[in-house]
């Protein structure tokens, strides 16, 4: 058995839309846009219970990740650890 560690893949759900798409089968919000920095302490709090594991992947999803202050998002990866190289897309 090896003692390695494998990455993670880790997805982040981001839940503000400006507009709700017809097609849209996330849970989104367009009306809770003053939840965002609750949100965002709350993710960050869930994800450093993850632990050390290096992820090896971000993806930010969900909603309309982009509504999100850049700080905040910022907040939320640097919370993350991550492999050298790992991809992170928004």
């Amino acid at each position: 058995m090896s003692s390695t560690v494998e990455p993670l893949g880790i997805y982040v759900h981001i839940p503000f839309c400006s507009v709700r798409c017809d097609y849209c089968d996330f849970a989104t919000w367009t009306d809770r846009s003053h939840l965002i920095d609750e949100y965002v302490q709350a993710t960050i709090s869930h994800l450093q219970q993850l632990g050390p594991r290096p992820a090896s992947t971000v993806f930010f999803g969900g909603g309309t990740p982009s509504l999100i202050p850049p700080i905040a998002l910022m907040r939320i990866l640097d919370s993350i650890p991550r492999s050298s190289g790992a991809e992170v897309t928004v």
